[in-house]
């Protein structure tokens, strides 16, 4: 007597073909191309420009503002003169955890301070944050030094994260993953490569 097949097992007694589908999450993640890329996402609840620090800088910087389980986020997210940064999403808990006790106190503090709140190694990021800061209001410019960037007040940064807390969440507003996919591209140049072409890039930002 011939084998039954797998398939004809699979069957019905109407006939229809029976659907197995993954007993659990895991399993229906593998099935899903990219999933590990999906995680969770972030609401952007603004996308706006800033002016960079130094005044020979070309081009604004565009950046993002979202949230994601009631704390939030910030993202640099484009550079209109085309130099590179890292588009990370940055909690807001590590700018607060790059404070220092004189920043705090009011003193004014260089432009690379936050080169490690980021993963990514760019000469820019730090500059740039700091640039997207004083754009919302978190940062000033010192008076006598322009170059340097003081805090508002050691509240500011709290303060700044009720306010955006605090603001309307379209149910249409754009969402993306915290943990965005590499291209595909840096995985065939080797695995440091990506990270030793940001290093090597001159930074936009004025020395300080």
């Amino acid at each position: 007597m011939p084998r039954t097949s797998k398939k004809k097992d699979a069957e019905s007694n109407d006939g229809n073909l029976l659907t197995k589908t993954p007993d659990n999450e895991a399993e229906q993640k593998k099935s899903l191309p990219n999933a590990e890329s999906a995680g969770p996402f972030v609401t952007v609840l603004k996308t706006a420009n800033a002016s960079k620090l130094s005044p020979r800088g070309e081009g604004d910087i565009i950046y993002m503002v979202g949230v994601l389980d009631e704390k939030v986020y910030v993202r640099i997210a484009d550079n209109n003169s085309g130099g590179r940064h890292s588009k990370e999403w940055l909690p807001a808990d590590a700018i607060r955890e790059a404070f220092t006790p004189s920043m705090l106190a009011g003193n004014a503090f260089k432009s690379n301070s936050f080169a490690k709140s980021f993963r990514g190694q760019s000469n820019n990021n730090s500059g740039f944050l700091v640039a997207i800061l004083r754009k919302e209001g978190l940062f000033v410019a010192d008076v006598n030094k322009p170059h340097l960037t003081k805090l508002v007040s050691s509240e500011a940064l709290n303060a700044w994260e009720k306010d955006v807390l605090n603001m309307p969440r379209p149910q249409g507003a754009e969402r993306l993953p915290l943990h965005p996919p590499k291209p595909n591209h840096l995985f065939k140049k080797g695995e440091n490569s990506a990270a030793q072409e940001e290093k090597s890039v001159p930074s936009d930002n004025e020395a300080a």
